[in-house]
């Protein structure tokens, strides 16, 4: 086979193409490995026993939920992790971890414990009645939830017997809920999706405003200063004027 100086020049071109992007594959492995090696990142542990959701650490002590457990260990020996506890949970869910409680929140039910030396106490349940739970927020003595019918609030000044206390309906879900100890600030379905509560407004707790985000689900929400931060994932942040006139 003959090949004419056009082809030639473009099987070089080609070749050399090729050594270019070996040699630079070669050269961003060795850049990466430097790298590591210079921030020492490296792998000395791994907990193979099932699918882990959320975790918490406090000093050298690992809270961490796996399974149907949440599992406390100690990791101030790298070569000796000790498991300290596991408590069974019911189910399976999210650890979260607010003020001094550790709550799981898993389909229709939220669990409220307590760390007291190397247990971990189970305070509490809230089930609201024929409702998933979605989210919550912790602050006071009171639990703000978000659920598959609206927003329950109950009150946990006695942590060990929580009351349902208010209640606001929405016509489908409620999915994020943010709890600043007077108003709720709800993620909700429909066209108005964001609204803010006045929980204890009167007898009911009553909607002050709406905004609509386009049919958008809130991905999560921070209020400071009056002004809302609501991120909707491939639709971005939005930044709101939440200031309420008292």
């Amino acid at each position: 086979m003959k090949f004419d100086s056009t082809e030639s020049s473009q099987l070089i071109l080609l070749s050399l193409f090729f050594i270019v992007i070996l040699f630079s594959s070669i050269l961003i492995g060795k850049e990466n490995f430097i790298k590591s090696n210079s921030a020492e990142i490296n792998l000395i542990g791994r907990v193979p026993y099932g699918k882990c959701t959320s975790i918490f650490a406090q000093n050298d002590t690992v809270y961490y939920s796996i399974a149907e457990y949440i599992v406390i260990q100690d990791f101030s020996n790298q070569n000796q992790k000790k498991i300290i506890n596991r408590v069974p949970t019911g189910g399976g869910g999210n650890l979260i971890q607010q003020g001094p409680y550790f709550f799981i929140q898993y389909d229709y039910t939220l669990r409220i414990y307590r760390a007291i030396g190397d247990q971990l106490k189970l305070l509490s349940s809230i089930s609201p009645p024929g409702q998933a739970i979605y989210d919550f927020s912790y602050g006071g003595e009171y639990i703000c939830i978000a659920t598959s019918r609206g927003m329950e609030l109950y009150n946990v000044s006695d942590i060990y017997n929580p009351v349902r206390e208010k209640f606001y309906w929405v016509e489908k879900d409620c999915y994020m809920v943010h709890w600043d100890g007077r108003y709720a600030y709800l993620s909700v379905s429909g066209d108005y999706n964001l609204e803010i509560i006045d929980v204890f407004n009167g007898s009911y707790p009553e909607a002050i405003g709406k905004y609509s985000l386009y049919g958008t689900n809130v991905k999560d929400m921070v209020i400071e200063n009056d002004t809302l931060y609501a991120t909707l994932g491939r639709h971005n942040l939005h930044i709101i004027d939440a200031t309420i006139k008292k």
